[in-house]
């Protein structure tokens, strides 16, 4: 005997809300059934119930079954009226309410894998709903390993209520669970009597409704505005077709810090700024600047609150709205008016968002593609109160068990502009002949082609392309026939930079060799010691470098290769040419990072990483110094160069310095090249070089036989910062060197302070009192003895610095009563004796001093107290 159950059904109808027609017009215009796709309108919220806390499987779902009646959206369907042309939502009423309004799934695990791909599905899986049908809720219950027995969900249980977003807002989950507590603690829920709103009755007041004057608003708003232009803002990848979507999107989440947040609280509770406007102008300002400057900005604001009727708060339904936010700003606006502008506009503008989106668009039908839409902005205010987030059903307590998707990619923000020229920068791709062309192949190539033209150029010195290859080819015909040059052989090279080394070079890779350079300013030792590690038994030497190499290593003389041919014997084959960093060479790469990685904006200073055809393929034998010098980018090898580096406008790479040579002084950033380049400018100063010495000052060694303390010392105080001017200039007639020529910074003489502060000081001492009052104070801020310094020593040789500095003329200011229009500090810093000091303060129109007063605080002298 079959039992039939007839569930007595009516239905009521209406036009469906405007946000229920774009969520359906969405998902059937943008995703095709008969392709694989994945859900964006799932809108799973997850929960755990406390420790040693239960919930009534049982009891929940008759609890379920009373919320989902009483709530006419639950057991709603969204169907196309083809006779009218219309979206239409339909409540299905049953007579006797049960789970057929929506189905309670059960399922187990017991790895987070496992529970991964259960969420996964709840939130991608575009099978779970049928609008048509008014399926528009599930729930699912996870078990921890097994099913219960005693129909009680536990701790280690999950619960997920799951909607479809066309019928389910953010806020309506709130209503949802006051609801289930309600139901699952009573029992009852009491229906909706006819005096209350439903959400069919708000869809059909938005239609009808008299809209005149937000109609007027929105056109006056957005007048002149070019809605279907794209802001010019920097993206990491194209945008993919509508076809192509992955519904996935990478969120970014940062800490503004306790500090900020506090003075963004401080500056709207004084300001009487709510936070979400000073959110909104910070956003616009932020958005200006991304744009280079674009001074109209139109987005599209999403208010995922919209219940305007106190009627209607507690109707669950899809009350959310997109409006546009259209902000005009002025370049010459200071903060606060851009504030009070962006404040203004989002107040009118909220005061007619209840004017539907389709309504605002079809004011403008000659706009097919409203490209203000792809930008969008949403305030979202969470309270971070535990209580606030803990949901109580009966007795028990579930909090939520959220989940989201890692990005595996971190985004790096570069500006249109500059992503441009960072392309056109790494676009030296060449087209080899093959795509495992060696480079002597590539160079036998270009003297087919080009026999006659310049091929290598040093100073005075120059060859052709047909004549570097005959040298070239006599060097490599010796190395395989009279040396047995095999295929892959290391050979070596010991030259200085000259053309000879072009043609060993080329020589050796002629010859099916590797080459491998060694340079001629290394000991004997240490190039014995290279030539054992490469294992190498020939070196290519010339007439300078020829007693370099042992005995027991095969020495080729490249010499004999240019002398055996009719080349002027009056050229010089060791004169050396610096060539400045500019552009790229064909085939080659570069990046320039932060100590992160990070890429950089133009003009930014970062170290310079090289990648393409002639990166190394690692140090022999030394995978730590191969760890050290190479870094593996999208497959690519790129060399750490170690130089700091910036990218100018034009594109061309500017050297600044090297990374192992910036240091930080006192909370200052220091580029000690900055300091070196300026004092090379004094034409008596052959070489120089500035190191930090105790971590306290600076010390500038030059190499001269014409110079002083004095003029080097002025020289720096009109071409530098303060902090940037050594404590103690170190003259020497010659600068230490180490065995590659460069200067030997561990050779240098110890800087010795009391030379300069000690000389001569019986002819000057203070002269009067007011210079005594001056050495005093000089004691003090240096923690010196009050006898070694000088009335004519220099602040700054007598062991000061910048910050020190800084802090003698706050004492100046607070002691002898005067502010910086009546004596700058610059007028300090070009007279920094005792004497110049006392002459200085002794210009004031009064000299006497208060024994008590208020003294300006200094900012090393401040301590911070957080209460």
């Amino acid at each position: 005997v079959a039992l039939v159950i007839l569930h007595l059904c009516f239905f009521i109808k209406a036009p469906a809300s405007y946000a229920q027609a774009h969520i359906w017009l969405d998902e059937q215009i943008r995703f095709h059934p008969e392709k694989p796709q994945v859900a964006i309108y799932n809108t799973p919220f997850v929960y755990r119930l406390y420790s040693n806390n239960t919930v009534s499987i049982r009891q929940l779902r008759y609890a379920l079954e009373l919320t989902v009646f009483n709530h006419e959206s639950l057991h709603t369907s969204l169907v196309f009226d083809t006779e009218n042309k219309i979206l239409m939502q339909q409540v299905i009423i049953k007579k006797e309410h049960n789970n057929n309004f929506f189905p309670v799934m059960e399922s187990t695990y017991e790895t987070d894998e496992q529970l991964n791909e259960v969420l996964h599905d709840e939130k991608r899986n575009p099978h779970l709903f049928d609008l048509g049908q008014g399926r528009v809720f599930r729930c699912h219950i996870i078990y921890y390993k097994q099913i219960s027995l005693n129909d009680l969900l536990s701790d280690k249980d999950l619960l997920i209520f799951n909607f479809h977003h066309a019928l389910f807002d953010f806020a309506s989950i709130n209503i949802f669970l006051h609801d289930l507590n309600q139901a699952y603690t009573t029992s009852q829920l009491s229906n909706n009597d006819n005096t209350n709103l439903r959400y069919l009755d708000y869809a059909v007041i938005e239609q009808q409704m008299s809209m005149t004057g937000a109609s007027m608003f929105w056109l006056d708003a957005l007048h002149d505005c070019k809605l279907d232009q794209p802001l010019s803002l920097p993206f990491d990848r194209y945008r993919l077709s509508n076809e192509h979507r992955s519904a996935r999107g990478t969120s970014i989440s940062f800490d503004l810090g306790q500090d900020l947040s506090h003075d963004f609280l401080i500056y709207a509770s004084s300001n009487n700024i709510s936070l979400e406007h000073l959110t909104f102008a910070i956003y616009f300002i932020f958005l200006f600047k991304l744009t280079n400057g674009q001074t109209d900005l139109c987005v599209a604001m999403n208010i995922n609150n919209n219940r305007y009727r106190d009627e209607l708060k507690s109707v669950i339904g899809l009350f959310e709205s997109v409006i546009p936010l259209r902000c005009q700003l002025d370049p010459h606006w200071c903060f606060h008016q851009s504030l009070e502008h962006v404040q203004e506009v989002t107040k009118n503008s909220m005061k007619y968002s209840y004017f539907p989106l389709q309504r605002i668009l079809n004011q403008h039908p000659h706009i097919s593609k409203h490209a203000f839409l792809n930008t969008s902005l949403e305030f979202i205010s969470y309270n971070a109160s535990t209580g606030n987030n803990t949901i109580v059903i009966g007795d028990s307590q579930i909090v939520p068990a959220s989940f989201s998707f890692k990005s595996d990619e971190d985004e790096i923000l570069i500006l249109p502009n500059e992503r441009c020229l960072m392309q056109s920068l790494n676009n030296t791709q060449i087209s080899f002949s093959s795509p495992l062309t060696c480079i002597h192949h590539e160079f036998v190539y270009q003297v087919m082609k080009h026999p006659q033209k310049l091929a290598v150029e040093l100073d005075e010195q120059s060859l052709t392309y047909c004549e570097l290859l005959y040298y070239v080819q006599v060097l490599s015909s010796t190395l395989l026939n009279e040396y047995d040059v095999f295929p892959g052989e290391i050979v070596c090279q010991c030259v200085e930079r000259s053309l000879l080394m072009v043609i060993g070079i080329m020589g050796i890779e002629m010859a099916g060799g590797v080459y491998c350079a060694l340079s001629p300013r290394d000991s004997q030792h240490r190039l014995h010691a290279l030539t054992q590690q490469t294992q190498s038994r020939l070196v290519l030497v010339h007439r300078f470098t020829i007693n370099k190499v042992n005995d027991n290593i095969i020495s080729v003389n490249i010499d004999l290769v240019w002398a055996s041919n009719d080349m002027n014997s009056d050229t010089d084959l060791d004169q050396l040419s610096n060539v400045p960093i500019g552009s790229l060479l064909a085939n080659y790469q570069c990046k320039v990072f932060d100590i992160y990685l990070q890429s950089v904006a133009i003009g930014e200073e970062a170290e310079l990483f090289v990648g393409g055809a002639g990166v190394f393929a690692g140090y022999l034998g030394r995978d730590d110094l191969t760890a050290k010098a190479l870094l593996e980018i999208d497959g690519q090898l790129f060399y750490r160069t170690g130089d700091l580096v910036r990218i100018g406008n034009n594109g061309l790479i500017h050297y600044q310095g090297r990374k192992d040579h910036q240091i930080k002084s006192h909370g200052q950033r220091i580029e000690l090249g900055e300091i070196e380049r300026s004092l090379l400018n004094i034409t008596s100063i052959s070489a120089c070089v500035v190191i930090k010495w105790n971590d306290d000052y600076l010390v500038a060694y030059v190499q001269s036989s014409d110079t002083n303390e004095q003029e080097l010392r002025e020289h720096c105080q009109s071409h530098l910062p303060p902090h940037m001017i050594p404590s103690i200039f170190v003259i020497l007639d010659n600068l230490p060197l180490n065995a590659n020529g460069k200067i030997d910074r561990k050779q240098l003489p110890s800087p010795i302070f009391s030379s300069t502060q000690l000389s001569s000081y019986e002819s000057d001492t203070p002269l009067n009192k007011f210079e005594e009052r001056v050495h005093t104070i000089w004691c003090q801020v240096l923690h010196s003895n009050e006898n070694q310094i000088s009335a004519t020593t220099s602040f700054f040789s007598a062991g000061g610095h910048s910050l020190c500095f800084i802090e003698l003329y706050y004492r100046y200011q607070s002691l002898f009563s005067f502010d910086a229009h009546s004596l700058s500090i610059g007028l300090f810093l070009q007279q920094p004796t005792i004497r110049q000091h006392a002459q200085l303060l002794q210009t004031l129109p009064s000299n006497d001093t208060q024994t008590t007063q208020w003294q300006s605080l200094h900012i090393n002298q401040g301590k911070t107290f957080l209460n």
